[in-house]
């Protein structure tokens, strides 16, 4: 089992949402706050749940280049 929360693999959150912080730290997780810096375009030929999906993969994959040593959480919100 892999712990996330180990010195040797810190947990980065790659998003600058105060209230995504938030919830990770209610939850006891030790997070560096490293929000990705492009933003990926919206693909309205897909459905809303894989489009949120593959921007939220994008940021991460951006971060895990910085800290590739680390495991990134990526997130994205939509409001329908």
């Amino acid at each position: 089992m892999v712990d996330l929360f180990s010195v040797e693999h810190p947990l980065i959150l790659a998003s600058g949402s105060p209230r995504r912080k938030e919830i990770c730290e209610m939850l006891g997780w030790k997070i560096t706050v490293c929000p990705a810096k492009t933003e990926k375009a919206w693909n309205a030929e897909i459905s809303e749940e894989q489009s949120v999906l593959e921007i939220a993969k994008a940021k991460a994959e951006e971060v895990f280049l910085q800290y590739p040593d680390s495991f990134v959480l990526g997130s994205d919100t939509v409001v329908l």
